[in-house]
C-alpha cells in the first residue's frame, strides 16, 4: 500500500517534470476567463433597454412620449405648454380660428430619405375638413372657431409602417389583437429599446420583478419596488393629463340624489393629488 510520502513525492516530481506545460495552461486559463468575463462582454455588450408600459394601445392611440422618438407633428409643444414650429415653420388663421393655415419646412425628410410634403400629412379629425393646396401647404377647416388647434396637430403622424422623421426608428411591431404588444426601435444601429405593455400596473411591476423589463414608466403607485434598494425613481406631474370622473346621471343610483352625488366628490381627497 503507498503511503502519502509517497503521493506527495509523485506529485512533486509530475510538477517538476511538467512545470513549464502547468504553468502555460493556467496563464492560458486566467486569460480565457478575464476574456470571457471582462473583455468579450464588453466588446458584445448588450445596448437594449426593455422599457415596460401601463396600458393598452392600439398603433394610433400609442402614448405620445413614445411617438415623439419616431417622428414629429407640424407643431410642438414645449415643457411649458407653449405651441413652436416643428414640421411646420408657421400658420395663420385668416378668420380667428375657424380656418388654419401651415406651411412645411423643405428640410424636414422621412426616414427612407423622402422629402416631407402636404401629401404627407395624415391627420384623422372629425368635422375638420383639409386642403392641400401644394406641396408646402396644408389648411384646416374647421365648423367652429378652435383658438388651441395648432396644439393638436402637435401630435406626430406617420408613414406607412410607423415611418417617422425622428432619430428611432420602428423596427418591430409585435400585436395581439389590435393591441401592441411590444415596439422595438433602433438608433442609427447605436441603440435599441423594446416597449413591452402591460394590461395593469401589477402585470407591469411583475415583469420588472422577473426581469423581463429594465425599467418601468409612468406607473401611479411604485410600491414595494419603492423598497428595492438596487431600483431608482424619478417622480414626475403628468400636467398634461386629466383624470376626470363621471357619473351616469341616468342611474337611478344618482338620479335626483345630488347630495349623494356632493358626498362623493368631497370625499375624494384632492388634497392627494
Amino acid at each position: 500500500m503507498r503511503t502519502l510520502t509517497y503521493w506527495l513525492s509523485f506529485i512533486l516530481a509530475f510538477f517538476l517534470r511538467f512545470k513549464v506545460l502547468i504553468l502555460v495552461g493556467l496563464v492560458i486559463g486566467v486569460v480565457i476567463f478575464l476574456g470571457s468575463n471582462l473583455i468579450i462582454p464588453r466588446i458584445f455588450a448588450n445596448n437594449t433597454e426593455t422599457i415596460g408600459v401601463t396600458g393598452r394601445f392600439s398603433p394610433d392611440s400609442l402614448p405620445v412620449e413614445i411617438l415623439e422618438d419616431i417622428g414629429d407633428g407640424l407643431t410642438k409643444l414645449a415643457v411649458d405648454g407653449i405651441v413652436e414650429p416643428n414640421i411646420a415653420d408657421s400658420w395663420e388663421t385668416p378668420d380667428k380660428g375657424k380656418t388654419w393655415v401651415f406651411y412645411i419646412r423643405d428640410d424636414v425628410i422621412w426616414q427612407d430619405g423622402q422629402k416631407v410634403i402636404s401629401a404627407d400629412v395624415n391627420y384623422q379629425f372629425s368635422d375638420v375638413t383639409i386642403e392641400k393646396p401644394d406641396e408646402r401647404t396644408v389648411v384646416f377647416k374647421l365648423k367652429d372657431p378652435f383658438s388651441p388647434f395648432p396644439s393638436v396637430v402637435a401630435r406626430p403622424f406617420f408613414k406607412k409602417g410607423f415611418l417617422g422623421t425622428g432619430e428611432w426608428k420602428v423596427t418591430n411591431v409585435s400585436l395581439a389583437g389590435t393591441f401592441v404588444q411590444s415596439l422595438s426601435l433602433e438608433k442609427m444601429g447605436e441603440a435599441k429599446k423594446i416597449y413591452k405593455f402591460f394590461p395593469t400596473e401589477e402585470r407591469t411591476k411583475l415583469a420588472y420583478k422577473m426581469g423581463h423589463v429594465d425599467k418601468i414608466a409612468k406607473i401611479i403607485d411604485p410600491k414595494p419596488l419603492d423598497t428595492w434598494e438596487t431600483t431608482s425613481f424619478d417622480k414626475n406631474i403628468e400636467r398634461d393629463e386629466v383624470v376626470t370622473l363621471f357619473f351616469n346621471n341616468e342611474d337611478d343610483l344618482f338620479k335626483d340624489n345630488k347630495e349623494l352625488r356632493q358626498a362623493l366628490n368631497y370625499a375624494i381627497n384632492k388634497d392627494g393629488f
